[in-house]
């Protein structure tokens, strides 16, 4: 959430998601507070083509994207020899798969711009 504001304040224009929409509320109300335009989009990114369809809104309200910024992230509170797969196939799913499949969307439209930034928390 602080890197959403701090870009912001900035004068960055700020896109964020998020699985969880109350979370979603509040950071897009602090960025509000600094003046500056903020899209919201509730999605789960480990979903196909979620990733996709959030760069596609992002750049239909400003015509590209010019810094990416993967901070999203699980882990599993538990021994590692006693966490269930499902926990594990979580983790992958957020911590590898989205994020690379956010890069590889937000990616195509900065080559498409021959400029751009990923930064990955």
């Amino acid at each position: 959430r602080e890197v959403a504001v701090q870009l912001a304040r900035r004068g960055c224009f700020v896109a964020v998601t998020d699985i969880n929409g109350d979370g979603l509320a509040e950071t897009a109300r602090q960025i509000g507070e600094t003046g500056t335009e903020t899209e919201s989009i509730v999605s789960d990114f480990t979903g196909e083509g979620a990733p996709e369809a959030a760069v596609e809104k992002v750049v239909a309200r400003w015509g590209g994207i010019d810094i990416l910024v993967n901070n999203a992230g699980y882990g599993v509170i538990e021994p590692f020899l006693d966490a269930p797969f499902k926990a594990w196939t979580r983790t992958l799913a957020l911590n590898v798969t989205a994020l690379a499949m956010a890069c590889k969307a937000a990616g195509r439209v900065m080559r498409e711009h021959r400029s751009g930034r990923i930064i990955n928390i």
